[in-house]
């Protein structure tokens, strides 16, 4: 699949897509549960689920799931605490 810039990749400084790819890993890798919105406030960005696609497409096993909240619905963000440890070894 042919890789489609992002409007942030566009307006951005050259590496700062990836640097913001980077916070999003190391926040997840922490063991970090994520929305969008608090992804897009830790990673300095507006763009979080463009983010977390790209790092799934590279192989990031990123999970999922909707919550809710009143009448409100979001998407949580994670990875395994199992994989995570694996990555310890």
């Amino acid at each position: 699949m042919k890789h489609t810039p992002s409007i942030l990749e566009n307006l951005s400084a050259p590496g700062e897509y990836e640097k913001i790819q980077k916070r999003i890993q190391k926040l997840l890798l922490s063991g970090e549960t994520l929305t969008t919105f608090t992804g897009n406030k830790l990673a300095h960005t507006v763009d979080f689920r463009k983010a977390v696609s790209d790092l799934r497409r590279k192989g990031l096993p990123i999970l999922d799931a909707w919550e809710k909240n009143g009448r409100k619905r979001y998407k949580r963000y994670w990875i395994n605490p199992e994989y995570i440890k694996t990555l310890a070894k």
